[in-house]
């Protein structure tokens, strides 16, 4: 059996259903076989709910470890929009998860894989600390766009700095510890909380701008690009680029605050996300009654 893989998932009650689309949608995609050990972290998380993410992965080769947050161990985290506290729970990856594991994959709940996360996993971190991929948006394609980090020059990143999306990770958890990199986001936060646009990815942008490589975009393609991409001024690659990388997606990544979980999402590929839904216990749960009949 290959290496065991380790994730790390932060959620919340809103957030259990899509977490169990996003486990099994990566199970149902590994190329070999291997055991995944998802870290979830987790406040405001109801004893159903867990059950349900359970019966989910059960008979499978994910297996899952619950880390219950009581106390918060960082302060000045900005929240408005739909993202919520539990998002920054990813600054926490160091502490939260057991000492003994070294590498880690962050992923967002709102994900639906259609690659293998052992490709993923196997992607070498070099001298980087993480790796992920650069945001596609006009607004925040750069640290110096419109809805990146606003102090970029008080803190010496050049204004050409890519700016990425922390939805999808992979970290290298020695490098973390050793470097403290959550006590670096809590004095960002303190100091800087007032400039932060879109939550802890801005923080870790302004901590990790010198310390991320880059994985490719279909690695965490964003559905709202999707739409978007016709309309964009200055996109951030060609036609051809834009088109492989929605015909090549590995993840397509929900990360708008419009869900395909929504009643009346339009999106090309909400069908992708409710074939897994349907594969789980939530398709029998009068909440998402609405999807089956939006299947139709």
């Amino acid at each position: 059996m290959a290496e065991c893989v380790h994730i790390f998932c932060a959620i919340n009650d809103a957030y259990a259903m899509p977490l169990s689309v996003m486990l099994l949608s990566m199970e149902r995609n590994m190329l070999q076989s291997a055991a995944v050990v998802a870290h979830v972290a987790y406040r405001r998380l109801s004893d159903r709910s867990i059950q349900m993410i359970e019966r989910t992965v059960q008979d499978t080769s994910v297996s899952i470890s619950w880390i219950p947050v009581d106390e918060l161990p960082f302060s000045g985290a900005k929240i408005w929009g739909h993202v919520s506290l539990e998002s920054y729970f990813r600054l926490c990856m160091g502490d939260f998860i057991p000492r003994k594991v070294c590498k880690v994959l962050y992923l967002d709940a709102d994900l639906v894989f259609l690659g293998s996360v052992n490709e993923l996993w196997a992607t070498p971190l070099g001298r980087h600390t993480v790796l992920a991929a650069h945001d596609v948006s006009e607004f925040s394609g750069y640290v110096s766009s419109p809805m990146a980090v606003k102090n970029f020059r008080a803190l010496g990143i050049p204004a050409n700095q890519r700016y990425f999306n922390a939805g999808v990770m992979v970290v290298d958890l020695i490098k973390w510890r050793k470097d403290k990199v959550l006590d670096l986001c809590n004095r960002y936060m303190q100091r800087f909380s007032k400039d932060i646009n879109y939550w802890d990815q801005d923080v870790l942008n302004a901590v990790l701008w010198n310390a991320c490589g880059e994985i490719d975009y279909r690695w965490n393609v964003a559905a709202g690009a999707v739409i978007d991409y016709p309309n964009m001024a200055s996109p951030p690659f060609d036609s051809l680029s834009f088109a492989k990388m929605i015909d090549e997606a590995k993840i397509y990544h929900f990360s708008t605050s419009e869900k395909p979980w929504h009643l009346n999402y339009d999106h090309p590929r909400r069908e992708l996300f409710l074939s897994y839904f349907q594969e789980t216990p939530w398709v029998h749960d009068a909440a998402f009654a609405h999807l089956l009949i939006d299947s139709q």
